[in-house]
């Protein structure tokens, strides 16, 4: 309410420097700088409707490509490998195979993104990969189910790296993590929403076509009716889009002129995509989100499948999947708003890796239904936790916008090959204990931790020197601007979140 009041008696005093068109009604602001009251009352207007109308737009996006990709695992537990007669391991196969496509294509389509715009990309893929989904419900063997599962891979492997290098593209470093968590949290919603359907649907038997097929067929369906909502409301080009008023398309051009952690009018070099392949705590992070990944891939697909194992039907199966994905969500919430107030990543992604750790210990060293079930969900309580904070820790960290696209592209493809892998360690000969994927994947919980800590170390000691380096440059007399934006991330003004 001050902030208004200040703006407007701003405004009064602005005299002939701003003033009011009386047929259009629109502000002149080419004078307004990011310090003036005007202008922060109009930035918050700004941000408020990307807010209410970009983040529900890519939440929806995500939401309907985790549910078409993961609902795989309850048709599954629904029998659909007993009606498409799947031997051996064929089915772990179908889940490995849609993760190969998602390896080859994800960082292109993050350096590309720039290029073509967020409302293009993402309505053509959603659109694709909607139909594909539908037409999974006719598959009748085992290489028409691989087939569909290709192609699925190919139109879903750019949701997610376009989605983190948007997020970088509309919010600041301080600004991101409540973002990310209500995008990500759709994961989890995507999840329980899956299971309560699928609970629903599997019981249906009409026209000769099983349960299963009616899933693929429903979220396929809902997945293409989404698009035309996503074509309205994203833009491909932010300053011009229609829900803005011209006053605030004026303060979005300064705010992504002016602040540092935006790099509006950077153009493309492949110095800065070797710059990231080459920066040793982008290296660490991708080490680290393979590990991370193999427990979202592995946990989120073969959850029915672990839960249909300790003897439950495949009804009770599908319901009990829901309160994993509510404890998932939940946990990831309330890291993130906390992450964001105190501006630190590293010691909740350490903490989130405990859980799971527990958790797996837990499902591998009892035979009680009631503690393994529990283990699931100390498991769901680090998982949303360790694979999504870790992507928005790397945003923070990287700059300018190629090397931020770059590392964006890379985290999700390194993480796809856990996905690959996660097929070919729970295994159906493995089944119903899964003893050798929960025991892989422990394993790797354990080695993530290091990575954490060496990043941590690394991004603290660069801190460090660069304090250092002003501190010495202040006492020889050189004049140091603080408030100069960062060039990118070698920059000496720019500083890492740990």
């Amino acid at each position: 309410m001050e902030d208004a009041v200040s703006a407007k008696a701003h405004l009064e005093k602005l005299g002939d420097r701003t003033s009011i068109d009386e047929s259009t009604k629109i502000i002149d602001l080419s004078d307004l700088t990011i310090d003036d009251p005007i202008y922060k009352e109009i930035e918050k207007r700004v941000i408020r409707k990307f807010d209410f109308i970009i983040i529900p737009c890519l939440s929806l996006v995500y939401l309907f490509s985790n549910l078409d990709k993961s609902n795989i695992g309850n048709a599954e537990a629904a029998g659909m490998a007993e009606d498409l007669g799947l031997i051996n391991n064929q089915y772990g196969n179908a889940v490995s195979l849609l993760f190969v496509t998602y390896t080859i294509f994800e960082t292109p389509v993050a350096l590309c993104l720039k290029y073509i715009g967020a409302k293009t990309c993402l309505s053509l893929l959603v659109l694709c990969f909607g139909i594909t989904s539908l037409c999974t419900s006719f598959v009748h063997n085992y290489k028409s189910l691989v087939a569909v599962r290709v192609l699925l891979g190919f139109f879903e492997s750019g949701i997610i790296p376009i989605i983190n290098v948007y997020l970088g593209m509309l919010y600041t470093r301080a600004e991101m993590a409540k973002r990310c968590s209500a995008v990500y949290s759709a994961s989890a919603a995507a999840g329980g929403f899956g299971g309560l359907l699928a609970y629903g649907l599997i019981k249906i038997d009409a026209r000769g076509w099983e349960g299963w097929r009616w899933l693929f067929t429903i979220e396929g369906a809902l997945t293409i009716c989404s698009v035309p909502i996503i074509a309205c409301l994203l833009p491909n080009e932010l300053t011009s889009v229609w829900w803005l008023s011209e006053d605030e398309k004026k303060v979005l051009k300064i705010r992504l002129t002016t602040h540092p952690d935006f790099f509006q009018d950077e153009k493309f070099s492949w110095s800065e995509v070797k710059r990231s392949f080459l920066d040793v705590n982008n290296i660490l992070i991708c080490c680290y989100e393979f590990c991370a990944d193999l427990t979202l891939v592995g946990i989120s697909t073969f959850l029915p499948s672990i839960i249909k194992g300790m003897g439950y039907n495949r009804y009770t199966t599908q319901l009990l999947t829901v309160p994993f994905y509510a404890i998932s969500l939940i946990s990831f919430i309330v890291v993130s708003y906390f992450s964001d107030k105190l501006k630190h990543r590293g010691g909740f992604l350490i903490g989130g890796l405990l859980f799971e750790i527990i958790g797996y210990a837990i499902l591998i060293g009892t035979d009680s239904l009631g503690a393994r079930y529990f283990g699931c969900m100390l498991i769901g309580v680090g998982m949303y936790v360790c694979s999504a904070l870790c992507i928005i820790w790397i945003n923070n960290n990287n700059a300018g916008h190629y090397k931020r696209a770059t590392i964006g592209g890379m985290i999700t493809t390194i993480g796809s090959c856990a996905g690959v892998l996660a097929g070919q360690i729970y295994t159906v000969e493995s089944a119903p204990r899964y003893f050798k994927g929960l025991k892989i994947a422990l394993s790797l919980t354990c080695t993530a931790i290091p990575f954490i800590l060496a990043m941590m170390y690394i991004y603290h000691k660069r801190n460090v020197t660069r304090d250092t380096l002003i501190e010495e440059k202040r006492k020889n007399g050189e004049i140091m601007n603080l408030d100069e934006k960062p060039k990118d991330d070698r920059d000496i003004n720019y500083r890492f979140i740990l």
